[in-house]
């Protein structure tokens, strides 16, 4: 594959986001699910794809439909490729650009969300498996590990369903991607809708204090716009574009923290193959060793990467070089491109495969 279809396969994808945006502003419907524009841009890829559009080359007899829609097939393939890396530059810039505090504050600080957020996903591990044990497995022959999707789809939603999808294909159950990732866009949608439904019954009664009336919302915040006078900076130039773009600076860093991250994975995984993970290691005898940490996915050690910068730069005086608004556009940019390009290449014939699994698992989630 060429390096000029990767390039056009970028360019399409980001035109598509023009338009998943353009609907949202235009439609009033998506407008009050406050669905994002990556996710109707994704909805439009994969409409335009194959496995839509492309049936219909046999039905009109319009051949240059068959191989991948309105797109041709190697363009499906780079977005598909696309979700596993870019997941890495979202986590990696989660804490970059702001002081590192200190173990106490961060116990305070970050101890309730955390708590909170083991317990949501320890009960829906819980409530998934027993799905999968008792029901799933035996009447629909599907494998017990995909209880394990509500917690994935539900709680992680589409970054962590199309990041997980190096570790679903090693343990064998590549259609888990998929399924998560359809999962999402169910909780999400789901969610919203019901809790637009709560807020509306909560402020019909009186039981909030900040929003009084549901119509508070005006056009440009249902549209997602900012008027002129409530436009905000995107971030700080925190280097002379004379020397070094701001943003080269910022993405550079987002460079080194996945390159870190990506040297500790590969330092655990020589670790555990030495221990107990190759036939020969030490604590090995007879039977063909047990691989547990070469199934950890890159981007939660990218996160640890940019820890690590970020506590570089802390220490070395040099806190200002980075910009944290500027790492969240990035961040922003990494997770809409993400989420259009892991749904514009969702499989629907595995859904389709797996129907009973995927309603059974969107309900109870």
């Amino acid at each position: 594959m060429s390096a000029g279809v990767v390039g056009f396969a970028l360019i399409l994808l980001v035109a598509i986001m023009l338009a998943g945006k353009y609907l949202r502003v235009k439609l009033k419907f998506l407008q009050k699910i406050l669905l994002p524009s990556s996710i109707i841009a994704g909805i439009l890829a994969l409409v335009a794809g194959d496995q839509v559009i492309g049936r219909l080359a046999d039905v009109i007899n319009w051949d240059w439909l068959a191989d991948g829609g309105l797109f041709t097939e190697d363009i499906y393939t780079v977005w598909s490729s696309l979700p596993g890396l870019l997941i890495s530059v979202v986590f990696a810039t989660l804490f970059l650009g702001a002081r590192i505090p200190k173990p106490g504050r961060v116990v305070k600080l970050a101890g309730p969300q955390l708590s909170i957020g083991i317990a949501y996903g320890s009960g829906q591990y819980v409530v998934g498996l027993l799905l999968a044990v008792l029901i799933l497995a035996p009447l629909f022959d599907v494998d017990e590990k995909f209880g394990a999707l509500i917690e994935i789809a539900f709680e992680g939603g589409h970054g962590t369903a199309a990041g997980m999808q190096p570790a679903f294909d090693d343990v064998g159950m590549p259609e888990a991607t998929d399924l998560a990732l359809a999962m999402a866009t169910v909780g999400l949608v789901a969610g919203i809708i019901v809790g637009m439904g709560f807020l509306n019954w909560a402020v019909r009664k009186g039981k909030t204090q900040v929003i009084k009336n549901i119509d508070q919302q005006s056009e440009s915040e249902l549209q997602g716009l900012y008027t002129s006078d409530e436009q905000v900076s995107a971030g700080k130039q925190t280097a002379r574009p004379n020397s070094i773009e701001p943003l080269t600076l910022h993405m550079a860093v987002v460079g080194v923290a996945i390159i870190i991250g990506w040297l500790l994975l590969e330092l655990i995984t020589w670790i555990e193959n030495m221990l107990w993970g190759q036939p020969d290691s030490v604590f090995v005898s007879e039977s063909d060793g047990t691989t547990l940490l070469g199934y950890i996915p890159l981007f939660p050690l990218a996160m640890i990467g940019g820890v690590i910068v970020q506590l570089f730069l802390d220490k070395t005086g040099r806190t200002e070089l980075i910009d944290h608004e500027m790492m969240k556009r990035i961040q922003g940019l990494g997770l809409d491109l993400l989420i259009a390009s892991a749904l514009a290449t969702i499989s629907l014939s595995v859904i389709a495969d797996y129907w009973q699994a995927f309603v059974l698992l969107s309900v109870v989630g």
